[in-house]
């Protein structure tokens, strides 16, 4: 199972981006933003690709697998 490694809401907010940033900058949609505040990892890999890209970090910064 996959799983978060850091709490990607907070770090979103650290870096000062929110729902709105979220959705023009990264392409995150309304829904998708609800799953990452929510700390669910249904996403999909555009979304890691976008995380990756607006946070400046690898996937396996966000993102552990753990049986």
């Amino acid at each position: 199972m996959l799983k978060w490694k850091i709490d990607v809401w907070k770090v979103l907010e650290a870096e000062g981006i929110n729902m709105y940033q979220l959705k023009k900058k990264g392409g995150i949609g309304q829904q998708t933003a609800e799953y990452l505040k929510a700390g669910q990892t249904n996403v999909s890999l555009k979304t890691v690709d976008a995380l990756c890209r607006m946070l400046k970090l690898q996937p396996g910064d966000l993102l552990e697998y753990e049986e």
